[in-house]
């Protein structure tokens, strides 16, 4: 015997409910940056649907994520993502909402910012 823990009406509210708190947000974020992002998305699956994600990609431009990192007290880390891209991602949550910024830039970019 199996028993489904996921009820589809109970998952489908909370998914709602977790978009409307991410785009919520997601306003409230956009209109006190200074930080504007390339692209913004937001995500509520339905095997996590209590957890939204927004996600702000600033094209080519690693600073403004230490920007908005630094507005919204998010975490900042940098890595290499290959020999030739380097990462830089900020991330945290608010009101229950993970946040996360990133930028991918060439390694030789990122060293002559340095």
């Amino acid at each position: 015997m199996t028993i489904n823990l996921i009820q589809p009406g109970h998952t489908g509210q909370t998914q709602r409910a977790s978009f409307m708190a991410a785009l919520s947000l997601a306003e409230t974020l956009l209109s006190e940056t200074t930080a504007i992002p390339t692209s913004l998305s937001i995500e509520a699956t339905p095997w996590s649907a209590s957890t939204p994600t927004i996600r702000a990609y600033f094209h080519h431009d690693p600073a403004a994520v230490r920007k908005f990192a630094e507005q919204f007290l998010l975490e900042v880390a940098v890595s290499a993502v290959s020999d030739r891209s380097v990462q830089t991602e900020a991330s945290g949550r608010r009101d229950g909402v993970v946040v996360q910024a990133w930028a991918l830039v060439r390694a030789e970019d990122e060293e002559m910012a340095a």
